[in-house]
């Protein structure tokens, strides 16, 4: 069965969108389904991902702290690797009796991971949404709405190109039309456009969703 693998940027935007409705996900297997989902929703070729990858680039990325639950092995040795976001690992040492030092842990700096003699393997990762400013998240949805509108004026740019003097001309510039306007169609109040300005001059909930008669609604001229 054919796939596709989502680039980068493609799966930072489906993990934000399951974090913005999910804070806290327990499990990496219920991460990566709500994911898949998230970006599967209006694909006509499935994508995939692996757990590890919704991981790494979770935490690369700073979108999320782990909580992480160990199982206890026996060990020769710890390692010099983290398991858990493939950075190198900090020795933790002790003093001994004889004067020296003795490493007793290895610690990520990076996502928290710690290996001991004794627990080293992860067997549970419990996904948190890292604590943003406002602005943070309001920065991260401006960019996903800049995005969508370039990919539909691309989309609409293309069309034009490839029916020029076609029979399915006149159709074709129709189709056109309307991605015109659900990109920027002044009067629609819901195309990506004014989306963008109500956001822009309102860092909450923007003016197209909110209810018409309520109070808190400064933009309306009637109350």
């Amino acid at each position: 069965m054919a796939y596709r693998i989502p680039d980068d940027e493609l799966l930072v935007d489906a993990i934000v969108s399951v974090l913005m409705r999910n804070k806290t996900v327990t499990s990496q297997r219920e991460i990566c389904q709500l994911v898949l989902e998230q970006l599967n929703r209006n694909a006509d070729v499935p994508y995939r991902v692996s757990g590890e990858r919704v991981r790494r680039l979770s935490l690369e990325r700073g979108l999320v702290s782990l909580d992480i639950e160990y199982r206890e092995t026996a060990s020769d040795g710890l390692p010099e690797t983290c398991p858990v976001c493939g950075k190198a690992l900090d020795p933790i040492t002790n003093s001994t009796l004889d004067g020296g030092t003795a490493v007793v842990m290895m610690k990520c700096r990076s996502c928290g991971y710690v290996a001991s003699a004794r627990s080293s393997i992860p067997s549970k990762y419990t996904f948190n949404m890292k604590a943003r400013k406002v602005g943070d998240i309001h920065s991260l949805r401006m960019d996903r709405l800049y995005r969508a509108k370039e990919h539909v004026s691309i989309a609409c740019d293309i069309i034009e190109s490839l029916i020029d003097g076609h029979v399915l001309a006149h159709d074709a510039k129709a189709t056109a039309d309307r991605l015109r306007e659900i990109c920027d169609g002044k009067e629609d109040p819901g195309s990506i456009g004014n989306m963008i300005r109500a956001m822009e001059v309102d860092e909450g909930e923007p003016v197209w969703a909110r209810p018409l008669a309520s109070v808190k609604n400064v933009h309306r001229k009637d109350i």
